[in-house]
């Protein structure tokens, strides 16, 4: 980081902090070890945590931003954006706050009004998505580039005591499912095949007609 030139305390303290501030991981010191410095929390850059994935985002920008004279020979896709819906979701996660939405889907000729209890967002494919629970306790995934509009209530929801062990399929599931057509089918619970169900007729109106 220094490139070999020896830190001032003072500059030195400056990015632990900024790193706990930006990242929340906490670095400490063990004087019983010749002041060696080690992070507290590791259990923050687990595989699937937020750190583990600003860490080499930043750092990705940080290359690109130094090699800006090489642009039309860097080719990327297109970084993930949900814009407005993405704060006010991520707002009302950390508040535990009912949202009223109405939502699009790809295989729906018109919107759907939802009140939903969003439990967490992830990020797939280039597209984020939300993790909720409805008011009838279905379990339902929703695209944030597909709500038409967008509103948190003041009504408060109690998450589920054992969310942190829920085990809801990831899109990841859904696309290797789907991917082998009729040779699989979903018997429980319901309300996942019917998902399947749903998006393999989706498929099949695509190609009717033609």
């Amino acid at each position: 980081m220094s490139g070999g030139v020896e830190l001032a305390r003072s500059t030195f303290n400056r990015h632990k902090d900024a790193i706990e501030d930006i990242f929340d991981i906490i670095i400490d010191c063990d004087k019983r070890d010749v002041y060696r410095y080690y992070i507290a929390n590791e259990e923050v850059l687990d595989n699937n945590s937020v750190q583990n994935w600003m860490i080499p985002t930043m750092s990705v920008s940080n290359v690109l931003s130094e090699n800006l004279s090489l642009r039309n020979r860097i080719l990327l896709e297109k970084a993930p954006s949900g814009g407005d819906n993405l704060q006010l979701i991520i707002k009302a996660v950390e508040g535990n706050y009912w949202l009223s939405v109405d939502y699009k889907s790809y295989h729906s000729a018109q919107a759907e009004a939802f009140t939903l209890a969003p439990y967490c967002v992830k990020l797939y494919r280039q597209r984020w998505y939300v993790l909720s629970k409805l008011q009838n306790d279905e379990m339902r995934i929703f695209s944030l580039d597909r709500f038409q509009r967008l509103e948190t209530t003041s009504d408060k929801f109690a998450i589920d005591a054992d969310f942190e062990t829920f085990m809801s399929p990831t899109l990841d599931f859904y696309w290797y499912i789907l991917s082998r057509n009729c040779q699989a089918k979903i018997f429980e619970t319901q309300w996942l095949a019917n998902e399947i169900h749903d998006m393999h007729l989706y498929a099949v109106m695509m190609y009717e007609g033609e």
